[in-house]
């Protein structure tokens, strides 16, 4: 082999031996396996995602219509540490430890979505408590012990005075601005605001040809009424200091939807016991917290939990995972080896070339794995998954809804299978040449030696 050919192979081993290196640590410190989901925040797509039409009594069609206005957009992610894990014995422990690892991430990834969402949820839940408020005093007004008024007069009694649902929602419209606020807001502006809409429509009562309500008048002490009402629900989600906190607003929406009160929520259905050990106390203040402990216990009573075989399904997957996982390490530490041994022989070594069968066959096969099959197979997987998960009308909803796209560090791995690839084809050229040149040498040293051979014959 000519020196000039003898250097390129080095230098191309060296290639080799980069490529090694850079795929084994994106195994080790790049996410191993990624989930991207973007779900559009629809009426149905939430109902589908809550399980239910409306929460603390507001009715979802209220916050969300059917035209997507904005995408609730996270990932979870997998790492070497939960393949790992994934051979503990307590398979419970190790979806509560993924599970955990995940929640802080998604509820960061929330913080877009909430502030586009929760102004819509405030003033919703505003606009009900004014329109059940007016409603009840003229119920009140109207009725006596022996003739009780009806709902359906009740409405009529207000339409007659321009006092409809619409009428209603666009006077407390305003409330939303208060929540799109740099600023934030406070419990004294939303109720000092629910007060100026009182006074407003109560003032039409004025036109009235009843005289119950024509003489109505709004006291102070009626105002005092309706201010406690306003502070006893936002107070809920407020601060210490009375500043009204998005984060908080979800994370009692959540509890609603889990089934839990507003104080405790380690008190959540049966079927949350993966939750149940690290719920937090009932004094709990931190909303950030709380929307995680919440959101964990979401995922785990509509998901994990409803089907006691799911946790073992996710353990045997990945322990599959990792036997993949450990299989592409091995296929680029074994040529890495290899040249390892090569170099400490550079002066004698004949063929400097290395087979790279290993990894171009191995190495990248959790790429294939974790990105290809499930980018290509799960239109067809998602037909049956809900039936293994549970609740199979509720995750069908939510995989019909969502789009999802995988992600792995296998791709690091596939482009260094690929250069190996490249690489491998030289160096077949090269020991080709290498067997011929051999093989020629041999030829010349038979003859020589044949030729000598019949001299001393001679």
């Amino acid at each position: 082999m000519s020196s000039a050919k003898r250097i390129t192979v080095w230098i191309l081993n060296g290639i080799v031996a980069v490529a090694c290196i850079l795929a084994i640590v994106g195994y080790f410190f790049a996410p191993f396996w990624q989930i991207g989901i973007r779900y559009p925040l629809t009426a149905s797509s939430v109902k589908g995602l809550l399980g239910t039409d409306e929460i603390e009594g507001v009715k979802i069609d209220e916050i969300f219509s059917e035209e997507s206005t904005s995408d609730l957009n996270f990932s979870v992610a997998v790492g070497m540490n939960d393949l790992f894990s994934s051979f503990s014995p307590d398979s419970e422990a190790m979806i509560d430890g993924l599970i955990d690892k995940n929640v802080d991430t998604i509820v960061d990834q929330l913080g877009g979505v909430l502030d586009a969402v929760m102004p819509k949820v405030a003033k919703s839940t505003a606009q009900k408590f004014v329109k059940d408020e007016v409603k009840s005093t003229v119920k009140d007004l109207l009725s006596s012990p022996d003739s009780p008024v009806s709902s359906e007069e009740v409405e009529q009694t207000l339409k007659d005075l321009g006092i409809t649902d619409e009428y209603i929602d666009e006077a407390t419209g305003q409330l939303a601005d208060l929540f799109t606020r740099e600023e934030g807001t406070t419990v004294d502006e939303v109720v000092d605001k629910v007060l100026d809409v009182a006074d407003d429509i109560y003032g039409k009562f004025s036109s009235s040809d009843d005289p119950n309500l024509k003489d109505f008048d709004f006291s102070d002490e009626d105002r005092d009424s309706v201010r406690q009402a306003v502070e006893g629900v936002f107070s809920d989600y407020a601060d210490e200091d009375g500043n009204i906190d998005i984060y908080d607003i979800l994370a009692k929406f959540l509890a609603d939807a889990n089934g839990s009160s507003d104080d405790d929520t380690s008190k959540n259905t049966a079927a949350t016991s993966l939750a149940a050990d690290t719920a937090p106390a009932a004094e709990e203040k931190d909303s950030a917290a709380r929307l995680k402990q919440e959101l964990k216990t979401y995922i785990t009573s509509n998901i994990f939990s409803q089907n006691s075989d799911v946790a073992r399904y996710v353990k045997y997957a990945l322990m599959g995972f990792c036997a993949f996982y450990l299989l592409g390490i091995l296929a680029w530490v074994y040529v890495l080896i290899k040249l390892i041994v090569k170099v400490c022989g550079f002066a004698v070594v004949k063929d400097p070339t290395v087979r790279l069968k290993a990894p171009i066959l191995f190495g990248w096969l959790p790429f294939l794995l974790l990105f290809l099959a499930p980018t290509v197979l799960f239109p067809v997987i998602k037909t049956f998954l809900p039936s293994i998960l549970g609740g199979a009308e509720q995750v069908g909803m939510i995989l019909e809804v969502a789009s999802i796209n995988f992600f792995t560090s296998g791709w690091i791995a596939l482009l260094a299978a690929g250069i190996c690839l490249a690489i491998s084809i030289y160096f077949i050229i090269v020991r080709s040449q290498l067997k011929r040149e051999s093989g020629n040498s041999h030829g010349s040293q038979t003859m020589q030696e044949a030729a000598i051979a019949d001299q001393q014959e001679q």
